[in-house]
Order: C-alpha cells, then structure tokens, then sequence
C-alpha cells in the first residue's frame, strides 16, 4: 500500500515572514525601549513608548506583508497570462523549450511523452 506524501514545503513563506517579523519586532521595540530608559523617562513612559511602538511595527509589518505578497500575486498572475499566451501562439515552440529544460531535472522519457501527447491535443482545440 502507498502513502501519499504531504509537503509542507508550500507553507513555508508564512514561517518565514513570521520569524523575521518577530525578530524584526523585538529588535526595534527593544531598541526604542532602551533609548527612550537611556532618556531618564519615568516608567509609564517607557511603558507607553514600547506599546506605541510594538503597535506601529506591528501595523507597518502588516501592511509591508500585504503589499508583498499583493505584489508577487500580480507578477505570477501576469507571468501565467504571458506563457498561456505563448503556449496557444507557439505551442510547437513552447514544447521544443519545455524539452530542453526538461532535460536539466529530473524527467523520465514518460513524463515527456504524456506532455507531449497533452501538447497535440490542446493544439488540436485550437485549430
């Protein structure tokens, strides 16, 4: 019997963006906690400077997030319109390309063929 393996691979950009958030937040709110006590400020104010500043880094990392991955959507999303372009323009091409990159990893003569096979159907639709 077989196990379908489950990577977790796809998930990775969350973790990464979570460690360096973390990391990014305690270093500033440290920092401006440190500065503000090097200050002689009374210890609400140091208090409320760390709130004020863990709530603002907070914010910015939201929104530098959201534009970041907003951003790399809109590349992808435009990088698939262009290759599906391609593909119904120059299927023959598109294939010929896939062959020889295909030869750099690690594809079997199998998988080519099945690609190949799916390739002479879709350029059938289209004509």
């Amino acid at each position: 019997m077989s196990q379908i393996e489950k990577h977790k691979a796809h998930r990775v950009g969350w973790l990464r963006a979570a460690v360096l958030g973390a990391n990014d937040g305690i270093v500033s709110t440290a920092s401006l906690i440190i500065g503000v006590a090097a200050a002689n400020a009374t210890q609400q104010n140091i208090l409320l400077a760390g709130v004020a500043g863990l709530v603002a880094g907070a914010m910015s990392m939201a929104a530098g997030e959201y534009v970041s991955v907003s951003s790399q959507s809109d590349t992808e999303k435009a990088d698939l319109a262009l290759e599906k372009t391609s593909l119904e323009q120059n299927p023959g091409l598109e294939l010929a390309a896939f062959r020889r990159l295909s030869k750099c990893a690690l594809f079997n003569h199998t998988n080519l063929n099945i690609v190949s096979m799916c390739q002479n159907r879709s350029t059938q639709r289209l004509v």
